[in-house]
């Protein structure tokens, strides 16, 4: 009598190294397909069309997956600047510390990325917001490569200084700034210098 057990073990290797080798692919397949599904909830509630009674979840689920570096490139990665905008302004607009911190920090990175000018004023403004109120790197990202010289990294710059908020408030470089900012032509700029004028002279009679 034949035996057929050695073509049922090969039969049966066959089929193991036809799972081990699949299921990697499978398993990446199912992850990168929920990643993308979740990304184009965000988008459709972006532009006002969400149906998914679960877009909430969604979005919690990707702003805490924001925390995660490999994760934000990957999201640089295979969106526009304009979509990567609209998402950090959505995480910013739920008023919470942790999101805003992620709507900044997506912000910079995808700012340094595409050399993107509107990406990195977002940022800055974001890290300027309460609660953040993280003025060293708001600091970093105008003084930086990409807008430094720029009237409105001026302007920027002159809000921090003068901000109340800022342990560090210096009136004399607020005013530089805003000087600087009005030179090159930010309307914004000659009403806060106008503000500044203001001030003094309100405080010059007082004194009197």
């Amino acid at each position: 009598k034949t035996s057929v057990f050695p073509c049922d073990l090969k039969l049966h290797t066959l089929i193991f190294l036809t799972i081990f080798l699949t299921l990697p692919i499978s398993v990446f397949y199912v992850f990168d397909y929920d990643a993308r599904l979740e990304l184009q909830t965000v988008k459709s509630i972006h532009f006002g069309d969400a149906t998914n009674e679960n877009s909430e979840v969604v979005l919690e689920k990707l702003s805490l997956r924001m925390a995660n570096t490999e994760y934000i490139e990957e999201f640089i990665r295979q969106n526009s600047i304009e979509e990567i905008a609209k998402y950090a302004e959505l995480l910013f607009s739920l008023k919470i510390e942790s999101k805003r911190i992620s709507a900044a920090s997506l912000s910079h990175r995808a700012g340094i990325k595409y050399r993107s000018p509107p990406l990195l004023y977002r940022a800055a403004r974001y890290y300027m917001a309460p609660p953040i109120r993280d003025y060293g790197k708001a600091l970093e990202i105008l003084n930086s490569e990409y807008l430094a010289g720029d009237g409105l990294a001026d302007y920027y710059l002159g809000l921090i200084w003068q901000d109340a908020a800022n342990p560090n408030r210096d009136m004399e470089k607020a005013r530089t700034f805003f000087e600087k900012a009005s030179d090159s032509g930010i309307p914004a700029a000659g009403k806060m210098l106008l503000n500044l004028d203001a001030r003094a002279k309100g405080s010059s009679n007082l004194q009197k």
